[in-house]
């Protein structure tokens, strides 16, 4: 899992740290430093469920492909067929508390960049890691625990979503103090 955690941490705040020396993005507002986070956090999303869409479309367009699926491959699709209706909203909640950690962490880049804060910068990479941390835990949960362990492997991804949350707002009125109290350009 520490594995995990900080290769996705590293990555994901290397990204960011990249698009905002080399895009000129430090120049961004604070609201537009959200927005970003909220891109990146919908693209992400788009990103994890392009295979599932590809997957349904291929079977749509072509129900002759179930019969070249392997037995084991055939019994996990009929597993997914076959979940009840109510596992649907675990995959909403879960982007949608994705999306604030995404916010916060780059909302932490963006300090980082703007004032010279390694600090902030590292705090993003550890938040991070520690929010991916926890995915091998979460997928053998998933695996021995059946559908009813879908809700309870979220709660780690609410509760850093959340962290995300109260992140963010303090560094937004950290950020408009600071940019308050420094003269005007010109």
């Amino acid at each position: 899992g520490l594995y995990v955690g900080l290769r996705t941490g590293l990555l994901e705040s290397a990204a960011v740290l990249l698009a905002f020396n080399r895009e000129g993005l430090n120049d961004l507002s604070v609201d537009e430093a959200i927005a970003f986070g909220i891109g990146f956090g919908a693209l992400e999303a788009m990103f994890l469920g392009v295979p599932s869409l590809i997957q349904i479309a291929a079977f749509n367009l072509n129900p002759g492909l179930v019969e070249s699926l392997t037995l084991d491959q055939l019994m996990q699709l009929l597993v997914q067929l076959n979940a009840p209706t109510w596992v649907v909203g675990a995959p909403i909640i879960e982007r949608g508390f994705t999306l604030l950690a995404h916010v916060y962490g780059i909302l932490l880049v963006y300090r980082g960049v703007k004032y010279e804060e390694p600090r902030s910068i590292l705090t993003a990479i550890a938040y991070k890691s520690a929010l991916d941390a926890m995915v091998p835990l979460m997928q053998w949960l998933l695996s021995s625990g059946g559908f009813g362990m879908v809700y309870v492997v979220e709660i780690w991804v609410v509760i850093m979503g959340l962290v995300g949350l109260w992140g963010s707002r303090r560094l937004i009125d950290e950020i408009s103090d600071r940019g308050a109290s420094e003269p005007p350009d010109g």
